[in-house]
């Protein structure tokens, strides 16, 4: 049988997906990160992708890269539903960041032009607007969903 995720928990090194940019709380209108959105209408919810042209600056915008931990879509966890992601804070129920430190205690992220740069996993997730602005798909820090 294969298995997609760990059965224990100790977390494995992996790649995650920018998928909710740098928000952990009060939620925007429009998702920061690359995950798109979803819409609620007469219909019910819908899913609409993040296009291509909301990423203000694809050359300092992190589309994936090396992460820590991984993140169920579902709950209990479907193997076949499984979403990987990273993001720039530590994850409470973990006490984890969401970046790796696999690489003499960095990562190497993807960006959304295709290069990849390496940084010390403290510079990924430190709370400041450089740091915060790699991640959202407008180039803004937006400190008040830090």
């Amino acid at each position: 049988m294969l298995r997609l995720y760990p059965s224990n928990a100790i977390i494995f090194p992996h790649y995650g997906y920018n998928y909710l940019g740098a928000m952990r709380r009060n939620p925007p209108t429009k998702n920061l990160g690359l995950g798109g959105d979803y819409n609620y209408q007469a219909a019910g919810l819908r899913f609409t992708p993040a296009p291509e042209t909301s990423v203000a600056a694809p050359a300092q915008m992190i589309a994936l890269g090396d992460g820590s931990a991984f993140i169920p879509a579902t709950a209990p966890p479907d193997p076949a539903d499984m979403l990987y992601f990273t993001f720039p804070y530590v994850i409470p129920l973990l006490g984890r960041p969401g970046v790796g430190d696999w690489h003499a205690g960095g990562a190497n992220l993807l960006f959304c032009d295709g290069h990849v740069q390496w940084a010390k996993q403290s510079f990924w997730i430190a709370p400041t607007d450089e740091s915060r602005s790699l991640w959202n798909n407008d180039h803004q820090p937006h400190p008040e969903c830090w």
